[in-house]
């Protein structure tokens, strides 16, 4: 098993999942040195109304609209129904966020709020057309359509916020926002041109049944998915209800970088996932552990040196791109650092988990690290502010890690010793690549 067979396979795929780091680049680079604290503090509060609507409605109509589209050529009926129950559910709530924009501004100890909650709707409504046909290319493996679309909007973005911070006008949490809002609009168009023959020969008729079927998936993945939302967003809202719109611009400077990271897992969601579901399915268990040793020695042959780079140069990183601005989010940026040594234990665990059908198993696991998380963040985040919601963050990953481990454990019998014994594997792959480029 070479990893390089599949990494070529994986090219597009990855490629869509690079997009958003590069935009969050743009976030570290041209945004946070742009914005005035308090405004980068609004913006994030909106990015947490905007995710937890989009959270409800991935779970509860992307997720199971694209596994019904996959399954057949005859699933068009899932179209029909998706494209209802997300209308329904983006409206609703969309209305809602703006309704009750006092009731939220007070939950976020920000007064300011209110006057930028306009944005959550039509965020949603430029971006209903762009999810769903991405699902549909998702369904219909068109890899190089989907990232055409993820382009659109995320450079497009970008280069948006970019252009406005050249020319000196990017001073306010709703520029970046109408950035978002211009270039889902054209993401959304482009996914309809990508997809308007399937969108064309669809029955557009609506069934009960079919919308109970999908209700009846979905929370599954609706409970999934609320659980990474806890696990992302939890400590902006207590920081913010605590401590203000202020503390929060410190906070996500912070766990910008962290978030980066996000990538790491996604990468190996795209590489593992169909390997491990191969061998699982053909019975070949001494290959599965053959693949998760050698996949955390490869993990931890980038993660320490990237890790003690960025710890020991926090302080040179962070004067680097904000000067004097945001020093108090230093300590916490170590501490998270810190935390992505657990990282390749959940990642690659977790891949295991779900490829060998245990889906119950990574669902069980979520919700341990979400208790942990929500108790460790609620006692620390009051007692200690953002180094608390950091240290809890550490915790989760950890408590994470172990669990997955124990079950990973009884499915393919590694051994810590195996995985120490894969340098042989990696001089073997530095070799292959140096082959390659002579």
């Amino acid at each position: 098993m070479r990893f390089s067979d599949y990494l070529a396979k994986s090219f597009l795929a990855g490629l869509d999942k690079s997009l958003p780091v590069l935009y969050g680049l743009g976030y570290i680079f041209v945004v946070v040195p742009a914005l005035p604290e308090r405004e980068f503090g609004l913006l994030g509060l909106v990015e947490v109304v905007f995710y937890f609507i989009l959270t409800v409605e991935s779970g509860l109509v992307q997720t199971p609209m694209a596994k019904f589209i996959a399954e057949t050529a005859s699933s068009g009926w899932a179209i029909p129904s998706g494209f209802l129950l997300s209308s329904i559910v983006l409206s609703s709530l969309g209305v809602a966020s703006y309704a009750f924009g006092g009731l939220l501004s007070s939950l976020f100890n920000a007064p300011e709020l209110t006057g930028i909650l306009w944005c959550v709707p039509l965020l949603l409504a430029s971006s209903y057309l762009k999810n769903l046909t991405s699902q549909i290319c998702i369904a219909r493996h068109w890899t190089g359509r989907l990232v055409v679309i993820d382009a659109m909007y995320f450079l497009g973005s970008l280069a948006i916020v970019v252009y406005w911070g050249r020319a000196g006008v990017l001073s306010a949490a709703t520029h970046v926002l109408l950035a978002n809002i211009f270039t889902a609009c054209a993401a959304s168009l482009l996914g309809v041109l990508f997809t308007r023959q399937v969108l064309w020969e669809t029955t557009w008729k609506i069934h009960r049944h079919d919308l109970r079927r999908f209700l009846a998936f979905g929370k599954y993945s609706f409970g999934a998915n609320m659980g990474a939302y806890i696990n992302g967003q939890l400590d902006v809202i207590l920081i913010a209800h605590f401590y203000g719109p202020l503390h929060v611009a410190l906070y996500r400077v912070g766990k910008m970088i962290y978030r980066l990271y996000n990538t790491f897992s996604q990468a190996l969601q795209v590489i593992l996932l169909p390997i491990v579901s191969r061998l699982d399915a053909s019975g070949q268990k001494d290959q599965l552990r053959v693949l998760y040793e050698k996949s955390m020695f490869f993990s931890y042959l980038v993660l320490i040196p990237l890790n003690c780079g960025l710890l020991l140069g926090a302080d040179w990183i962070f004067f680097q791109l904000y000067g004097g601005r945001y020093q108090e989010s230093i300590p916490l940026f170590r501490w998270l650092v810190a935390g992505t040594f657990f990282l390749p234990f959940g990642a690659i665990g977790g891949n295991i988990l779900v490829g060998t059908g245990n889906p119950k198993l990574s669902f069980r696991t979520t919700w341990i690290v979400v208790c942990t998380y929500v108790i460790t963040s609620l006692v620390l985040i009051r007692a200690m502010g953002i180094d608390g919601a950091a240290m809890a963050t550490v915790i989760a990953a950890a408590a994470g890690a172990i669990v997955t481990t124990h079950y990973v454990k009884t499915l393919c019998s590694f051994t810590l010793r195996g995985i120490l014994g894969r340098y042989s594997d990696a001089l073997s792959f530095a070799k292959g690549l140096a082959r390659g480029k002579q």
